[in-house]
């Protein structure tokens, strides 16, 4: 048998030539319009913003510091300007139920409008509807109404004075009220008197008081109706005076904004509000103590716009969470405490990741959605559902929960990308029935790339753009070498190219600090150099005194002679950032046996049935 051949070092190691690079600094170069070695993740992510179906997601996997961040941003950015911006989403007081505030759907930054003429609105009642109340012709009217009512009162007993009159009697005020006594001469009669006429008279004189006290009683029972009639004449009054000024107030309002569907009704409720609440304008807060934070009066008047056109500007809007907690990503109702109670209303209602992305593109990594509690079943139903729902985790299932507000749903139109790591793709996919049905497409983006002239050459370019974002020295060929030589080693191929994008950003940061300490106008090969041992040195104790434990003998390593039963075995370990090998001695014993394997696993009772099966 051939003894195997030995390995020459020049195959573990393959130089860059700078010359072949094909220019002297990436000052002569273009950076990479994109990543380079990522045609099959760029495809997949051509075809996942392409696709409107439901359920096609999208799942950017690939190793930490790969790029797919940056390159997946950069993609879907330039796909969504060439989108339409998405519409406003606008929560108004819901005057049927309180409770439960509406959403209402606006052209593209009309959401705000609203709110402005809305305010605007309130603003212009609170200063109009007090000056109408206050004017002479209201006064003069209400006065009218009012001795119209009292000179009907009085006419009313006037008539009945005079028919008391007529039969001897008369009608008294007293302390106790009005009281009906016989007349003598012009004069009453005192009850003693009354008492020494003959009988028949007295019986008549009863008679009479007992007819007149009846139709008196029925004149003094008819006050409440008639005070309610008054009243009705001057709410009648108030609200032919609340109308006007109302109207007024909301011809203001342009009619691009009140003939919208949804406005129109809304507005319409709104006024018919104002109209039966006008008092509200003009009473006065007479409260002592500080003013509540939250205006309860007159909030429910205005427009809260929780998707505005400003957080897209033009095209489809791209939003990156980088806290994926359920009040960041569905929206949240805030309470604000005062004097011990806890007040809110729709315009503590504050949008989610869902609400600013909706209509374009949502990105989020998958460790940290999954690493917040309910995050991740709450994205899922609002995926499956449709709508973005605003409600405190376990809300329906809590025993004991304060007064909230409970808003409309709003419709959902949104690509979601996640970016986790091939495991945790896997992993949802076997564990989770619900992960396949959300998410369709999987973006994978490779590590590394085949090293040859022409791949080396679109490197530099790569290196082009990073150095140019970065910092402001360029590098020479002989630093580009450099860099490709160290994104093999990175690799750990030879004949492969690292894409770590995160990794070369960092050669590239520190090479340029230490030109920068040498004072010099590029990063050369030397600076590079450094670069990568001060990287090493940095993290390299572990290994220096494992090989300091070989040096002092402390483990014995032979590395000279031969020897029976015994060779020497070489561990690769890998502590935080850096690899190294540590020398190991191997010795085996050999004796006669039974004929039988022995597994030392099974012996010590650690190894399992499948184990132990491979083993025999």
């Amino acid at each position: 048998m051939a003894p195997n051949p030995a390995l020459d070092c020049d195959r573990l190691f393959r130089a860059a030539d700078p010359e072949s690079l094909g220019f002297a600094t990436t000052a002569d170069l273009e950076p990479a319009g994109g990543l380079i070695g990522q045609d099959r993740a760029l495809a997949a992510l051509e075809f996942g913003v392409g696709i409107r179906a439901r359920g096609f997601n999208i799942f950017a996997l690939g190793a930490q510091g790969s790029g797919r961040h940056n390159a997946v941003r950069r993609f879907i950015e330039s796909s969504a300007r060439d989108e339409s911006p998405p519409d406003d989403w606008v929560y108004v007081h819901n005057f049927a139920e309180p409770y439960r505030p509406k959403a209402l759907k606006l052209p593209n930054g009309h959401g705000p409008w609203l709110a402005k003429e809305l305010d605007e609105l309130v603003d212009q009642i609170k200063s109009t509807m007090p000056a109408m109340f206050e004017a002479e012709e209201y006064r003069q009217r209400r006065t009218a109404i009012e001795q119209e009512a009292q000179q009907a009162h009085q006419s009313r007993l006037q008539a009945l004075a005079e028919k008391a009159e007529s039969e001897g009697l008369r009608i008294l005020k007293t302390q106790q009220g009005l009281t009906i006594v016989p007349v003598k001469d012009g004069e009453p009669m005192q009850p003693d008197a009354v008492q020494q006429l003959p009988e028949e008279e007295r019986k008549e004189i009863e008679r009479k008081i007992r007819a007149i006290g009846e139709e008196l009683q029925q004149t003094m029972g008819g006050i409440p109706a008639r005070r309610k009639e008054l009243h009705r004449k001057i709410a009648e009054l108030n609200r032919e005076i609340a109308e006007v000024a109302v109207d007024r107030a909301m011809e203001d309002i342009p009619a691009e904004l009140r003939e919208m569907e949804g406005v129109t009704e809304h507005l319409d409720e709104m006024r018919k509000d104002l109209v039966e609440n006008a008092q509200s304008f003009l009473q006065q807060d007479e409260s002592q103590g500080q003013a509540p934070p939250i205006d309860l009066k007159f909030n429910r008047y205005r427009a809260n716009p929780v998707v505005r056109s400003r957080d897209s500007e033009g095209g489809a809007p791209v939003v990156y969470l980088d806290a994926p907690d359920v009040g960041y990503l569905v929206g949240r109702i805030e309470h604000i405490p005062h004097m011990g109670a806890m007040l809110t209303d729709f315009t503590q209602i504050k949008a989610g990741a869902l609400h600013r992305a909706n209509g374009g593109y949502l990105l989020i990594d998958v460790e940290r959605l999954l690493t917040s509690p309910f995050a991740w079943t709450t994205l899922k139903r609002c995926l499956r559902a449709r709508e973005i729902v605003i409600a405190p985790p376990g809300m329906g299932t809590a025993t004991m929960t304060a007064v909230t507000l409970e808003p409309a749903p709003i419709p959902l139109d949104v690509k979601v990308v996640l970016f986790g790591d091939r495991s945790i793709l896997y992993l949802l996919g076997e564990l989770d029935p619900d992960f396949s049905e959300l998410f369709k497409v999987a973006a994978d983006f490779d590590d590394v790339f085949p090293r040859s002239p022409e791949s080396e050459r679109a490197f530099c370019r790569l290196i082009t753009g990073i150095a140019r974002d970065e910092c402001g020295r360029p590098l020479t060929a002989t630093a580009c070498a450099a860099v490709i030589e160290r994104a093999a080693r990175l690799a750990d191929d030879a004949e492969r190219l690292t894409l770590r994008i995160g990794w070369l950003a960092d050669l590239v940061r520190e090479a340029d600090h230490w030109a920068a300490e040498g004072g010099a106008d590029a990063i050369d090969a030397a600076h590079v150099h450094k670069t990568v041992e001060q990287q090493i040195h940095r993290v390299d104790l572990v290994r220096e005194k494992l090989q300091e434990q070989i040096t002092r003998e402390t483990v014995l390593i032979d590395t000279e002679g031969e020897a029976v039963g015994q060779i020497n075995g070489l561990a690769v370990l890998q502590a935080g950032q850096i690899t190294f090998g540590r020398p190991s001695r191997i010795t085996a014993r050999v004796r006669m046996g039974t004929g039988k394997v022995v597994d030392i696993e099974r012996e010590a009772k650690m190894g399992g049935p499948i184990h132990s099966k491979g083993v025999l």
